[in-house]
C-alpha cells in the first residue's frame, strides 16, 4: 500500500511550484526590488575606515557622498534597470551628464570611477 509522500500518493504538503511560504498571503503586498533596495543600490561598501570593507545601505552611502572623508571611498553596485536608480544617482552622485545620456543610448558599459 502506498505511503503518504510516495509517487503514487501525492503529498498535500508538497509544493508543486505554486506554493507560498506559510506566512505569506496570496494578496499580500510583496517587495519586488529583486536584490536592490528602494534606490536601486544592490551593494554598497565603505573602504578605508577599518581594515575590512564595511557593508552600508544606500542612505549611508548618500550621507558619505555628502561628507567624503579623506582616506575613504565607497563602492556601489547599482541596478540601472531599477526604476529609481538613475534618480538616486542624479541626486547623490556628481556624474557627468554623458553618463546619464549613455544609459539611454543602449550602451552596455556603465562602469565609472570617481576620484
Amino acid at each position: 500500500m502506498p505511503q503518504r509522500g510516495d509517487a503514487a500518493t501525492p503529498d498535500p504538503n508538497r509544493c508543486l511550484g505554486t506554493c507560498h511560504p506559510p506566512s505569506a498571503a496570496v494578496n499580500q503586498k510583496t517587495d519586488l526590488h529583486y536584490g536592490a533596495d528602494r534606490s536601486g543600490v544592490v551593494w554598497a561598501f565603505l573602504f578605508g575606515r577599518q581594515a575590512q570593507a564595511i557593508a552600508i545601505d544606500s542612505q549611508q552611502a548618500a550621507e558619505w557622498l555628502v561628507q567624503r572623508p579623506p582616506g575613504e571611498f565607497v563602492w556601489l553596485h547599482v541596478n540601472l534597470s531599477h526604476a529609481t536608480a538613475e534618480k538616486w544617482l542624479r541626486e547623490h552622485v556628481s556624474i557627468a551628464e554623458e553618463f546619464h545620456e549613455a544609459l539611454h543610448d543602449g550602451s552596455r558599459s556603465t562602469r565609472i570611477e570617481l576620484a
